[in-house]
């Protein structure tokens, strides 16, 4: 029988069950407690039509999920993504979440948008009952357990998350990754191991693999403190001792080999993407701190030090979210910081180190919160409550993140008035427990946002709070009441501070900034926001002080704090879950509507793709607050087809920002905007744009003007100055315009697929140092300083081993005079695409002479071409990387069938390591029950 090291601490160290009304509480009355808050906080998804409006919730992933189930229900597996950026892994992209076992709660005939409720709610929920199960596992009261439910479910910084919907998946499964923890090291149980392996698999699959590697850090601190703790103790035998600590990392091997075979057709595509991407080690180590005649060791050092970092990046982006130390009030008093929407409350905007908000609050409740600092211990009592203390503290600084050492120093030379930027100086996030683990944990520097390890340290405060909970009403602790007074006094000197000093309020705020979506600052509503979350504080101090000297009063007391907990909670975080109404997502944009119209009069009816312009507003938005700006904003994403919108109507997009896109294609969208503006993407790729108020592309005049609000049809200019510059601006025809916002037709863009006949070769590029890729992006891109001709030419990368015959070599390197020879139009040759589905597309090519036909859409390794030649059976071909960034068949005279197909390789392996963990795990369970029986 397994030993229990808990059993040999004091009786005070552990919470029994003691005689103070617990287990009086029934389950109905807890899940009817559920249901009340679960309803009030989600009232307008559940009762009233609307969805998630917020962020990612509804740009991101309603439009990827929905794009993702429709490709199950079609009988695809849904690998890749042909609308974003020419093409990109879908599978590979863990946001996606392709194959997360909850995804087949969409298949319920609900429709989509419930389906899509319930997934999201349902994971509050399921975060809840996880953090529900640890605490009861762990020997507290139902009272105990469900404060640390609702603490953990219901706070901040976990139930924001459904504008984050992986990083709530990772949130809800991450209590059952605790006790799963606690069970392998404590209990050294195998079938703990193996549910561990499970749970860590299933954050993986859910799309939050940093939620896991946040789990097996945790699992790795927690078995040093046994292991300190079992030196120390007085009740074991060393014998034992030696072999427990062995055993303990045999089981977490255990649990991380269970965990990568089960998540393997996840992370090995992933990994295989992630590989040519901006957060590719070589890219991360090196190339974006690289900079002109720099040596490696300045390289590295920059890199080591942060200083000199690439805007745009990925290390730029991985500090970004971080949370200042100004923010910690925020734990005790509820939006004390102001609340961020539907107006602008929020007066720490106007702090000028502040950056850009995770969650707009981090309260988990007043009680919570309390009785998990009460119950902290850092070097004695039971090792569960070490663990979670230093856990919770450890989260919190490290959330931090770019508010490092360096930043201090940096804000003290600012304020003495030197210069922080000495050639000896180091960047902001140096010294911060961030910045430690991006530089010492293996691949931590692939991740980014330190404010996700908010949701860590929250499960830690709640679990300690359950702790705590039943010591609390059976010892009725004097220190612990008193605590609670004085902070309820100076919450009360603090409400009164805030109603001497509101005359004065609005000018010390004058200066803060207005929002470009909810307008400017309403410095009444963040000093209301303010003065009510100190008054707030401060009436819960004086009740729950009361109810803790209730020593004799029965079942009644613990029951009453529960319920004031469930309406703080749903009183101080409610307004953080914004909706719009759902037929929003479901009305026709106003953009798709009218290019679909020109389309059908005068479209070739060939694939085609569109150019939006990224990231921008109506600007009297900065000006002119509204209650209803967040469905103004949806609508307004939506007929300006923002990404992902437009994703399930199968609109393809030129230019999309997102987690992760190829260090090619990002390399060819930065230097397109640095040589020729923003429209050299759409005038290459795009057939139609949608720009930010007229259409000024780069060395034409506008040609279109706004139209008025709620029109749709083409106002142009009658002014005969605009009508002589539409004559000389014949590429670019404006066929609609929205408020803020021009849809142009350009007629002459590059073909989804074309034929060229002069081609040249360049070696394979072997370095993805970012100088590199920019010097080959230039010359594949603009030779000369001037934009390449792609229809008339094209440039095969690495193309010598895959053309041994001398003839074709010479026809691919055949220097411009020779090829005009004797040479045919471009029309005598014809290519066209057949098939466009996600996996497989379809080309019919014709050709007089040996060419090259190039296919518009991203190359990138899994696909592979079979060509069928006259009436020849199909065979395979080689995909030649062609401009960088398409791919390319070269093919002699004849008839011929283009055949794409996405097989990769890194998505069979996966699935061949997956079912192969999934058999074994069954195997076991089989062979376990036939030897109970």
């Amino acid at each position: 029988m397994p030993d229990q090291e808990t059993t040999a601490l004091p009786a005070s160290e552990i919470t029994p069950a003691l005689d103070c009304g617990m287990h009086r509480l029934s389950r109905p009355f807890i899940l009817t407690l559920f249901a009340a808050v679960t309803s009030w906080l989600f009232a307008d998804v559940l009762f009233f039509d609307h969805l998630f409006a917020w962020r990612d919730a509804a740009h991101y992933y309603y439009p990827l999920f929905q794009f993702v189930h429709d490709q199950w229900a079609s009988g695809t597996v849904p690998l890749w993504n042909p609308h974003e950026n020419l093409g990109v892994p879908l599978a590979a992209d863990a946001t996606a979440g392709v194959f997360y076992p909850a995804k087949l709660l969409f298949f319920l005939p609900l429709g989509y948008d419930w389906n899509f409720r319930l997934y999201v709610v349902g994971h509050v929920l399921f975060a809840a009952v996880a953090a529900y199960a640890v605490a009861r596992r762990w020997q507290a009261s139902r009272e105990a357990a469900t404060i640390a439910a609702m603490s953990y479910a219901f706070s901040g910084s976990v139930l924001f998350q459904y504008c984050n919907i992986v990083y709530l998946v990772g949130a809800a499964w991450l209590p059952l990754a605790l006790l799963a923890i606690h069970r392998t090291l404590v209990d050294r149980d195998f079938n703990a191991a193996i549910g561990l392996g499970v749970v860590i698999a299933m954050m993986v699959l859910g799309g939050d693999p940093q939620a896991a590697y946040h789990a097996g850090l945790m699992a790795l601190f927690y078995a040093a403190i046994l292991a300190w703790a079992s030196r120390r103790s007085p009740h074991t035998e060393s014998q034992s001792d030696a072999r427990k600590t062995p055993r303990r990392l045999v089981l977490l091997a255990t649990a991380a080999l269970l965990a990568l075979g089960l998540s393997a057709i996840q992370w090995i595509p992933s990994a295989e993407y992630s590989r040519r991407t901006d957060r590719t080690a070589a890219t991360v180590a090196r190339s974006l701190y690289e900079l002109p005649y720099r040596t490696a060791g300045e390289r590295w050092a920059d890199g080591l030090l942060c200083r000199n970092i690439d805007p745009h990046t990925h290390h730029e982006e991985v500090y970004h979210f971080s949370v200042g130390p100004w923010r910690l009030p925020e734990f005790v008093w509820p939006n004390f910081g102001g609340r961020q929407f539907p107006t602008h409350r929020r007066w720490m905007e106007a702090i000028p180190a502040e950056g850009r908000v995770w969650t707009p609050s981090l309260y988990l409740g007043l009680l919570p919160l309390v009785l998990a600092i009460w119950s902290m211990r850092f070097r004695r009592g039971d090792p569960r409550d070490r663990w979670l203390s230093w856990v919770a503290v450890f989260a919190v600084a490290a959330g931090f993140g770019w508010y490092g050492l360096g930043w201090i120093l940096h804000e003290i030379q600012l304020a003495a008035g030197r210069n922080p930027q000495a050639p000896w100086a180091f960047g902001a996030p140096v010294g911060g427990l961030y910045w430690l683990m991006t530089v010492l944990l293996p691949g931590y520097i692939y991740f980014r946002y330190p404010a996700k390890l908010l949701v860590v340290a929250t499960l830690a405060l709640s679990l300690l709070a359950a702790r705590g909970w039943d010591r609390a009403f059976s010892q009725q602790p004097a220190g612990l009441r008193r605590s609670l007074i004085w902070l309820g006094g100076l919450s009360l000197l603090g409400a009164a501070a805030m109603a001497a000093l509101r005359p004065f309020w609005a000018a010390w705020l004058a200066g803060a900034p207005p929002s470009p979506l909810f307008g400017p600052f309403d410095p009444r509503g963040a000093a209301t926001d303010l003065t009510f979350g100190f008054l707030q504080t401060a009436i819960l101090c004086g009740v729950f002080s009361i109810l803790l000297r209730q020593h004799n009063a029965g079942a009644w007391p613990p029951i009453l704090a529960l319920l004031l907990t469930a309406a703080d909670l749903a009183i101080a975080n409610g307004w953080m879950v914004a909706t719009a109404p759902a037929r929003l997502w479901h009305q026709e944009p106003k953009a798709a509507a009218a290019m679909r119209h020109h389309d059908s009069r005068h479209g070739d009816g060939q694939p085609y793709r569109v150019f939006r312009s990224p990231l921008w507003m109506p600007p009297e938005w900065r000006d002119s607050p509204s209650p209803n700006r967040i469905a103004e904003a949806v609508r307004w994403d939506r007929d300006t087809l923002f990404p992902k919108y437009p994703l399930p109507a199968g609109i393809s997009l030129a230019e999309v920002h997102g987690a992760l896109m190829p260090y090619d294609y990002r390399m060819l969208l930065r230097l397109a905007r640095q040589e020729s503006g923003e429209g050299a993407i759409a005038e290459w790729f795009a057939r139609y744009a949608v720009l930010d108020g007229v259409p000024a592309l780069k060395g034409r005049q506008p040609i279109a003007r706004d139209a008025a609000p709620g029109t749709g049809g083409n106002n142009m200019d009658p002014s005969p100055e605009r009508a002589k510059l539409s004559h000389a601006v014949p590429r670019i025809q404006p066929i609609a315009a929205l408020k803020n916002a021009s849809i142009c037709f350009l007629p002459d863009p590059l073909p989804r697929a074309w034929i060229v006949h002069r081609c040249e070769t360049l070696p394979e590029l072997s370095s993805n140092v970012a100088e590199a890729l920019r010097r080959r992006t230039r010359q594949v891109f603009w030779p000369h300083g001037k934009p390449r001709d792609f229809k008339q030419t094209a440039l095969v990368e690495g193309a010598g081993s895959l053309f041994p015959s001398r003839a074709t070599r010479h026809a691919m390197e055949a220097r411009p005079a020779d090829m005009e020879k004797g040479s045919r139009p471009l029309s005598a040759a014809s290519c066209k695409v057949l098939l466009d589905t996600p996996t497989r597309v379809e080309l019919a090519a014709t050709l007089d002479r040996p060419g090259l036909v190039v296919l518009c859409d991203q190359f990138f390794p899994g696909w592979e071409l079979d060509v069928a030649s006259d009436d020849t059976p199909a065979r395979p071909a080689p995909i030649l990387c062609t401009n960088r960034v398409m791919r390319g068949a070269w093919l002699e005279p004849g008839n011929h069938r283009l055949i794409f197909r996405y097989r990769p390789a890194s998505f069979t392996w996966g699935a061949v390591a997956t079912a192969a963990s999934c058999i074994l795990l069954a195997a076991r369970g089989v062979v376990r029950r036939i030897r109970r029986r």
